[in-house]
């Protein structure tokens, strides 16, 4: 039962006429465009069958109504798990609001099952009653565009089916996450995916989607539930008010980015149907953007007086504003992009084509910092990075305002971190890790050992000092209160296990480098993009399990010493296998300068690997045997936290090391720390 279920709620909204005004607006701009640019005329080509006209407008509009519903999904799930209040129980708003991702989930779910045979008569050139079952099949199985399409599906009818019974915020954010996943997979298979400097287009229309979908989404959310209680409207409009310029500022990034690698040159805004609408949407957005900013300056402290209508209003012009958006992003979606007049197009297969860059040049120790230097063509994780850096600066900041500054060799470790990150994903040694062995191996062992490390020592204690106190006895779930909830689900304390740790870390670290799964991340930026934050994830557990375990009596050097065993063994196995992994790969991109040397390459691979592990093992072996033998400060209890604060000492938390506040009991000076050997 949702906290609160009994007290009544006023009327809030009138739902139907917004959910009419914002499907009227999306699916009229998106055929009204098409209609406008000859989109919906079939063309036929010589030696091609005619394409039918039917599939021509109704794939546009089975689209239209699933990424509308999808806009509505990821809203309602976003202020379920995290603009509403709800802590231990789900608020009221929040069970409403996961309810509606339910059956928002289904209107997407059949719009997905719609579109799967319309993109196969696409696909073919033909008209539906050619589609057939087998064909159908083997589209959703062989081909990437009705891979994605069956990822879809499944995804949105899981959602359709848990919404009706998650009770929890967390299950809500499962949820999201999971919304949010199903939204990309036609990220992957569409004009991004084709172009050339494909991965820039990839990531920047990857953020650009998630941007909209979270910033139009929560609009649209907001007024699609009928019964709301005041308060809960309130906390979630104020809490996406605060996040709301950084969605415009992704927004707007990203979208630049995806316009630039889509027009080879500014004046054809001007001059093609598809700039056109780029200028269109622009415009949208800005109209957009402004509304948000109205709200901030006006409407939302209204609302926290008592005002309701003038934030109804005007979220409903915005709602349809961000319908208009939606409906002109499909449109673009199935409008050509125009022809770049600076390079031909790569055939296909050719090494151009397989990388969306040209092989690099032979390395050479006079042109090293220019070939480092040569970056990578995706914005998305120097971006990422770049807000990460931003955000633990101004943690640290605020961490030091808590009696005790915080130290500067924890700064610079964290920020060398993340420059190992970016040397690692961003600049010219991802060039060379797409053609080359070793530097694959290279890129992979900074991602999962070097970087990890660095930021384990840099980031201890952070947001246990830097997050705001919060009232424990209320039910609204803040960001110290996320951050103990995540610390404290038995799926992350199984992960401080050691042993878990080094089981993780050797199925991601080694298996991902056997031949097929290799060969999927080489040849798929899908596959790329997801393996490197989960490679970070697996190396930051890995090393935080060695340097700050759980248990006091946890043997941690016994442990580093058992997982380099494992390392070496590896290596070893790698070093010595008869055949090259991924050879297919290599062969197809491989420069000049490495025909041929694929087998040395991967014993030099194998021994650069086995080397650089033995250093971090020795490292964390050293680093452990310091902490062992470091004088133990006093952890305190919560009431001793609250005496200490009121005397201005530092603040400590023990949710910093993932305990619970049962989980830590009185100490005395000289007692070991519970968190340290």
């Amino acid at each position: 039962m949702p906290h609160g279920a009994s007290s009544p709620s006023p009327r809030w909204t009138h739902p139907i006429p917004v959910a009419v005004a914002f499907s009227l607006a999306g699916t009229g701009a998106t055929l009204a465009l098409l209609a406008a640019t000859g989109a919906l005329t079939p063309q036929s080509l010589p030696g091609l069958p005619a394409p039918s006209g039917v599939v021509a407008w109704a794939l546009p509009a089975a689209k239209i109504g699933g990424d509308l519903a999808a806009v509505a999904t990821v809203g309602a799930l976003l202020c379920a798990a995290v603009l509403a209040p709800g802590h231990r129980r789900m608020s009221v708003a929040g069970y409403r609001w996961t309810r509606l991702a339910g059956w928002t989930a289904v209107g997407w779910w059949v719009s997905a099952v719609f579109v799967l045979p319309l993109q196969l008569a696409d696909f073919l050139g033909t008209g539906l009653p050619t589609v057939t079952i087998r064909g159908l099949i083997s589209f959703a199985t062989t081909i990437p565009q009705g891979q994605g399409q069956l990822l879809v599906i499944v995804a949105t009818g899981a959602i359709a089916l848990a919404g009706r019974s998650v009770l929890t915020t967390g299950g809500s954010a499962w949820l999201l996450a999971l919304a949010i996943g199903a939204a990309l997979p036609p990220v992957f298979t569409g004009h991004a995916a084709g172009s050339g400097s494909h991965q820039a287009a990839v990531s920047g229309l990857l953020l650009h989607v998630i941007g909209v979908l979270i910033w139009s989404g929560a609009v649209l959310a907001l007024m699609l539930v009928r019964r709301l209680p005041t308060a809960d409207v309130v906390t979630a409009v104020r809490r996406f008010s605060a996040a709301a310029p950084a969605l415009v500022a992704l927004v707007a990034i990203s979208g630049v980015i995806t316009a630039a690698t889509r027009l080879s040159k500014p004046s054809e805004l001007l001059t093609t149907p598809y700039g056109g609408q780029v200028l269109a949407k622009t415009a949208l957005l800005v109209v957009a953007a402004c509304i948000g900013w109205a709200h901030r300056r006006w409407t939302v402290p209204a609302l926290a007086a008592g005002s309701v209508a003038a934030f109804r209003r005007l979220a409903a012009v915005e709602v349809a504003v961000f319908g208009l958006a939606v409906g002109t992003a499909v449109s673009l979606s199935r409008t050509p992009t125009p022809q770049s007049t600076g390079e031909p197009a790569a055939a296909e297969g050719t090494a151009l084509d397989l990388l969306g860059f040209n092989p690099p040049a032979p390395p050479s120790w006079g042109q090293a910092w220019a070939q480092l230097l040569d970056p990578y063509p995706d914005p998305l994780f120097p971006l990422v990075f770049a807000a990460a850096a931003a955000g633990y600066l101004i943690a640290a900041r605020i961490a030091g305002r808590t009696g005790e500054v915080w130290p500067r060799q924890r700064t610079a470790a964290a920020m060398i971190g993340l420059l190992v990150l970016l040397l690692a994903t961003s600049s010219g040694l991802a060039r060379y890790a797409s053609v080359s062995i070793t530097a694959h191996a290279v890129q992979y062992l900074l991602l999962g050992l070097i970087a990890p490390l660095l930021l384990v020592i840099g980031t201890r204690d952070l947001l246990s000092r830097a997050l705001p106190d919060e009232d424990e006895t209320t039910e609204v779930r803040g960001a110290r209160q996320w951050w103990r909830a995540i610390c404290d689900h038995p799926f992350t304390r199984r992960l401080r296990s050691p042993a878990v740790a080094l089981a993780v870390s050797g199925t991601v670290l080694y298996g991902g480098a056997t031949g097929p799964a290799l060969e999927l991340v080489l040849r798929s930026h899908a596959a790329h993009l997801i393996s490197v934050p989960i490679t970070v994830a697996a190396g930051v557990v890995l090393i935080a399990s060695w340097l700050h375990p759980t248990d006091p009596a946890t043997p941690t050097i016994a442990w580093i010493l058992a997982w380099a065993a494992v390392h070496i063994s590896a290596c070893m196995l790698w070093l010595t296998w008869p055949q090259v992994l991924a050879l297919s790969w290599w062969n197809q991109v491989a420069p000049s300068w490495l025909a041929g040397s694929a087998p040395d390459d991967q014993r030099t691979a194998a021994l650069v690997s086995l080397i650089a592990g033995l250093l971090v093992a020795a490292t964390a072996v050293t680093m452990a045997m310091a902490n062992h033998d470091r004088t133990p400060t006093t952890r305190l209890n919560p009431a001793q936290q609250t005496a200490a604060r009121q005397d201005g000492a530092p603040r400590t938390d023990p949710a910093a090391d993932g305990l619970s506040p049962a989980a830590v009991t009185d100490t005395t000076p000289g007692d070991p720390p519970a968190d340290r050997p």
